[in-house]
């Protein structure tokens, strides 16, 4: 409780350097999730690329924030950073989506670049004798820090969608989904690399994980169904429980 409450009050904490990054990455992404908008109307793209910028922030924010919380809880040191030509290549590449998929209904194909937050030793928080270098599971349980977070915020999300059927809910988790999908991509500078240096087979999982819940997400958004939310918080529930009961022991191995 006491490493909780440290990191807890290390959340907050962000270096200049992991400001302008974050920054970086909410920018671009809100604005080629906007972009299509900006065809068919200047006033609703701007519009659309607040919102989508805020939105995203809000729910990119809560999974780093997360990630560098669960870190500072373990003895690290947790930075937020992207790949300098990250944000750039997923700007190219969803360009190129857009010029063959314009339509405004699919702002969500596109490809978002994310970041990562790195670990490193705070020795004096730190067991010293008991362990030399950075521990690869301690490396994973971070990286899956912000995943579950967008799970959590998901299925608060729903029922408040539900009932008031706001678009800043929709949109929101449509955002949340897209994190959770992009951030499991083993590319350089991203989340999901964390997870594949340890498990590989665990990363093939989280992966399959990942994908199947947005895929649930999209259909509960387009036919909504209370019956399809439970049965989408039942899958979710059995993959979980399937990866701590057979993945998780062999991170001690």
């Amino acid at each position: 409780m006491l490493k909780l409450g440290y990191g807890w009050k290390k959340i907050l904490h962000y270096k200049n350097q992991e400001i302008r990054d974050f920054f970086i990455t909410v920018f671009v992404a809100g604005f080629v999730l906007s972009i299509r908008s900006f065809i068919y109307s200047i006033q609703t793209g701007i519009f659309n690329f607040i919102m989508f910028t805020i939105l995203f922030g809000i729910a990119y924010f809560l999974f780093v924030s997360t990630q560098k919380w669960i870190a500072y809880s373990r003895g690290y040191e947790g930075t937020y950073s992207n790949w300098k030509f990250g944000p750039f290549l997923g700007f190219l590449l969803s360009m190129y989506l857009i010029m063959f998929f314009p339509d405004e209904k699919l702002f969500y194909l596109v490809l978002l670049y994310l970041g990562n937050v790195s670990i490193k030793d705070i020795p004096h928080l730190r067991l010293g004798e008991h362990r030399k270098s950075i521990n690869m599971k301690d490396m994973m349980i971070v990286g899956l820090a912000g995943p579950i977070m967008m799970l959590i915020l998901t299925v608060i999300l729903m029922p408040l969608y539900s009932a008031t059927g706001a678009d800043s809910f929709k949109y929101m988790l449509i955002f949340s989904s897209l994190i959770l999908f992009f951030s499991a991509l083993p590319l350089p500078s991203m989340n999901g690399i964390n997870i594949l240096i340890k498990s590989r087979m665990g990363w093939v999982f989280y992966f399959f994980f990942c994908l199947v819940f947005m895929i649930l997400v999209a259909v509960v958004l387009a036919s909504w169904n209370i019956w399809i939310y439970f049965v989408a918080l039942v899958i979710a529930a059995l993959l979980a429980y399937i990866f701590k009961k057979y993945f998780v022991p062999k991170l001690h191995s």
